[in-house]
């Protein structure tokens, strides 16, 4: 799985401090949701094109419900940013050559 649902964790509201077992299960378990949405979302929008990323589209992908993903967001554009954002961050830290390979005003590298 490209989205680790350990840095889901650690934006999940409240994880630093959570104080019981049940909550952390709960803050586990809707971590792994989001990672699994924003996979979803983002095998969806190579598939279909940004537009064609639907809501509808990305729950079934991943096997829940809509309204598990209203639980986790707010709209669509919440879930593409976010998938986009772990993207661009997963790019840049694990290979910062390869990114500014492709940044305006370089030429194409291998």
């Amino acid at each position: 799985m490209f989205f680790d649902p350990d840095d889901y964790l650690e934006r999940e509201p409240g994880a630093a401090r959570s104080e019981s077992k049940r909550e952390a299960g709960r803050l586990a378990r809707a971590a792994r949701q989001r990672a699994a949405l924003c996979e979803a979302m983002t095998r969806v929008a190579a598939e279909r094109g940004l537009e064609g990323a639907t809501i509808d589209a990305a729950v079934q992908t991943a096997g829940f419900s809509r309204g598990t993903f209203y639980r986790l967001y707010e709209t669509r554009e919440a879930c593409v940013l976010e998938a986009f954002e772990h993207c661009a961050d997963t790019l840049l830290t694990r290979d910062p050559k390869r990114v500014s390979a492709y940044l305006p005003g370089d030429e194409l590298k291998d």
